[in-house]
């Protein structure tokens, strides 16, 4: 079956055998010669025909492979196909026929059709922009509650109705980490129903059976070829269920698990990142309590920002820079972080060395050009970006664990 032929095929399975096929055939043929009429009946007579062949998929796509007893026989199938397989049983009548067959071994995932589009997948490769996995310094991941990863069954129903079959990959007693296949849209925020026949099984919970309510609260592409794609979700329902099953496989002792510690991982990472950003950032870390200037970080990246606020005297003179109508503005009550453009300069006058400065938004479109008209011409203008946050209590906390001493100094 083509690909520019398939939406004509579809239309055709379902009434092979039945009144009306042959209408059907001449209203959507209608450019069609009888002879090539007949080549499509014979394909179709050709794709109808009973396989009692079970497929098995083990080593040839890339994907694990579960067992299935389907039409009287035990197939193994990874998610994708099996999921291809519910889409599609409609289409042929409800029966395992040898178009089904051939469509379930030339999933996308499919080795066969993996090589025969190697040459094309890399070609893309080389031209894509490297993908870099961002860190958000200060926030470190970290989870109270008991967190296993397993790989089970699932099988989901999208809020359309639409049935998902895929397995999880982590799972805790508020959530849990699937992987389905990227075919389907899933849309953040969306609920959906996952019933756990495996997990039901296993640990003789019938609760399980019944279908429990997840929230999508994120997704990313798996890397194989986006042929899946992982999701996290939260548990909308009330249940003891899911921890019975994490209590019982942790008390097994199970082969196939092991505890989540992927929090630790990357609180790791996230710290040791900061400790060379920090080391290196063009940027000065200021600390301010009551409107007076406590702490900076300084570094040999940073130091030309430092010395530049001195004045004659070698007295530094940054803490002036930040007024207290002009922090009262930055730190506005209600916002958790701002951010705005500084223009400065210095003058000399005498043995005096005297500072500008300026937010755009304190001065009027006529008085912003003439501040630039003067001071830009100079050696010593310069633009600042200044972004201000607000120390929380989660911040707090880990500054006292981290450095007890500059946290009294900070809040006293």
């Amino acid at each position: 079956m083509k690909d520019h032929d398939k939406a004509l095929y579809d239309q055709l399975l379902p009434l092979h055998e039945k009144d009306g096929f042959d209408e059907l055939l001449n209203k959507l043929t209608p450019n069609e010669t009888n002879p090539q009429r007949l080549l499509i009946k014979i394909e179709i007579r050709r794709l109808m025909s009973p396989c009692g062949k079970p497929v098995d998929l083990r080593g040839k796509v890339a994907g694990n492979c579960r067992p299935y007893f389907l039409h009287g026989a035990n197939h193994w199938m990874d998610d994708v196909a099996i999921n291809l397989y519910h889409r599609r049983i409609d289409i042929y009548q409800g029966q395992m026929t040898l178009g089904l067959f051939e469509e379930l071994h030339h999933t996308p995932n499919s080795y066969r059709v993996l090589q025969r589009e190697g040459g094309e997948v890399k070609a893309t490769e080389s031209l894509d922009t490297l993908d870099a996995v961002p860190l958000r310094f200060g926030h470190y991941l970290s989870r109270s509650e008991n967190r296993i990863q397993i790989s089970s069954r699932i099988q989901a129903f999208l809020s359309d109705g639409t049935e998902v079959n895929g397995s999880t990959v982590d799972i805790s007693h508020s959530g849990m980490q699937v992987k389905l296949p990227a075919s389907f849209h899933y849309e953040v925020g969306a609920s959906l129903v996952v019933y756990f026949p495996q997990l039901g099984d296993e640990c003789h919970l019938p609760e399980l059976f019944s279908g429990l309510e997840y929230c999508i609260v994120g997704k990313e592409l798996n890397a194989s070829g986006d042929t899946f794609q992982r999701l996290r979700l939260r548990l909308m329902s009330s249940t003891d269920a899911i921890g019975e099953v994490i209590e019982q496989k942790t008390q097994k002792g199970a082969q196939d698990i092991r505890r989540e510690n992927e929090d630790k991982f990357l609180s790791y990472r996230t710290r040791a990142y900061e400790q060379v950003f920090l080391e290196q950032t063009p940027s000065l870390p200021l600390f301010f309590c009551e409107g007076d200037l406590r702490y900076s970080l300084l570094t040999e990246q940073n130091r030309a920002i430092w010395d530049y606020w001195h004045d004659e005297r070698n007295l530094p003179v940054i803490d002036k820079l930040f007024s207290p109508k002009r922090l009262q503005h930055l730190a506005m009550d209600g916002l958790s972080s701002s951010e705005t453009l500084i223009y400065c300069f210095s003058h000399q006058h005498g043995d005096k060395t005297f500072f500008f400065s300026a937010c755009a938004t304190e001065l009027d479109q006529d008085l912003r050009h003439l501040f630039w008209h003067v001071g830009s011409s100079r050696a010593s203008w310069r633009v600042l970006r200044v972004t201000m946050a607000r120390i929380n209590d989660e911040d707090n906390r880990r500054l006292q664990e981290a450095a007890p001493a500059i946290s009294s100094r900070l809040m006293n």
